[in-house]
């Protein structure tokens, strides 16, 4: 009786066994088909796995159709990254190529800025000058020196006049 008992022990571990071994090769060998596929290739290409045997159990299928939901999804999400990647790259080489301009203009500005203002400087310079040797000079009654440094400040507007119409004509140019 004990050895009816032990026999019928050891035939349900051995159906036991057989069932366990039959799902495990049912339900792993897919999942592990699947988990080897997405290891040896970047998942960031990947949007579908490849198609299961016949074997695969109904479970087995939706986790796989799931899977490929799922990284079909990480695919279009990748892409776009990578779009709006590549365009933020490109928009940070234009707003650089910008900058480098700006202060190109700006530079170029600040030499035309420091031009301008010395050309402008000297006529009022020449103008100070003659204002003082004309005070001298109706000062002392010189009406041939006075009449002179008077010619000579209107040189010095005329000078500055021109410059000035000059640098309206360029701003008109410019716009």
């Amino acid at each position: 009786d004990v050895r009816t008992r032990l026999i019928q022990a050891l035939v349900l571990l051995l159906i036991l066994l057989g069932l366990f071994w039959w799902a495990m090769t049912r339900l792993l060998r897919p999942l592990t088909e699947i988990s080897g596929h997405i290891r040896t290739r970047d998942i960031t290409e990947l949007q579908h796995l490849p198609a299961l045997d016949d074997t695969a159990s109904a479970e087995i299928r939706m986790i796989k159709q799931a899977l490929d939901g799922l990284m079909g999804k990480s695919h279009e999400y990748t892409e776009s990254l990578r779009e709006s990647r590549d365009l933020l790259r490109r928009q940070a080489k234009e707003r650089a190529e910008l900058i480098d301009e700006l202060e190109a203009k700006n530079a170029e500005l600040e030499r035309f800025t420091y031009t301008v203002s010395h050309d402008l400087k000297s006529p009022l310079i020449t103008i100070r000058g003659f204002v003082g040797l004309l005070e001298t000079d109706l000062k002392a009654d010189d009406r041939q020196r006075v009449a002179q440094d008077l010619q000579q400040i209107a040189s010095a507007t005329d000078t500055m006049q021109n410059l000035l119409n000059e640098l309206l004509e360029l701003s008109r140019i410019g716009r």
